[in-house]
């Protein structure tokens, strides 16, 4: 009997002391009571959740940006191929020119009889060959003669012939001998360079005192007057006060023999 009581007086203490376990847990739980050495370091743990948290949205944000421009050079270097394509459009007229081959045959034969009359008019130009071979040196300048009041002399109380004579350099030249000659004044001689109002190698002859003398001729001779340098042109005078002067001018085309 004595053992069992003792296993009992165990029994009761055990569970008593699983009751003050119980309660003592409860009140911590609760926080009616410290846990003393047994309670967990929250404090410690916190900062260690702060600094893991603040490195995730930095390594994101460096991540995201370099894509949008990777991106673009390769989709601009897939459009510049584009262009090419449109040159092979171009080898399309090729393919046009095999008709133009086919209308070549035709015309050739008649291509063939095209350049003989081009080949025709070269015997014309033999002729303008036999033409550069004046008489003379000097020739009568285009528009003259010229009739026109005597600009010196006032009314129809003169009449008579002016000009003057010109070189290949366009040098006036001076000491040549203009001679006119007609019915009822014989034959009147001058020298090139006295008459300056008509230009540096001017020469002037009177023919009359009145519009009376009709027709006469003007030559150009060498300073000694021997060697005719033009020939003998025709001057017809229309009878007029305000015409009674004839300018006639000469021109050198070929050197002097």
């Amino acid at each position: 009997m004595e053992r069992n009581e003792t296993y009992d007086l165990i029994s009761i203490f055990f569970l008593a002391l699983s009751i003050l376990t119980c309660l003592f847990t409860v009140a911590i739980l609760t926080d009616a009571v410290a846990a003393g050495p047994f309670e967990p370091e929250i404090p410690t743990n916190t900062p260690t959740v702060a600094v893991l948290g603040t490195p995730t949205p930095t390594l994101e944000t460096p991540t995201r940006t370099p894509i949008p421009p990777t991106n673009t050079p390769t989709e601009t270097a897939s459009y510049t191929p584009f262009p090419t394509n449109t040159e092979t459009a171009t080898s399309t007229p090729t393919i046009t020119l095999t008709p133009s081959i086919t209308l070549s045959p035709t015309p050739v034969g008649r291509v063939i009889n095209t350049p003989l009359p081009s080949n025709t008019p070269t015997p014309t130009t033999p002729p303008p060959t036999n033409t550069p071979a004046p008489e003379f040196p000097l020739l009568l300048q285009p528009g003259t003669p010229l009739f026109r009041n005597a600009f010196l002399v006032e009314g129809c109380e003169w009449q008579g012939l002016a000009g003057q004579v010109t070189l290949i350099g366009g040098e006036p030249a001076i000491g040549l001998v203009v001679r006119v000659s007609g019915t009822g004044i014989g034959q009147l001689e001058t020298v090139t360079g006295l008459a300056e109002a008509y230009g540096t190698s001017g020469w002037e002859i009177q023919i009359g005192n009145s519009v009376s003398i009709t027709d006469v001729t003007v030559q150009v001779f060498s300073a000694d007057g021997s060697t005719p340098l033009s020939e003998a042109v025709a001057v017809s005078f229309p009878g007029s006060c305000t015409q009674n002067l004839a300018l006639v001018n000469f021109v050198q085309v070929v050197p002097f023999s």
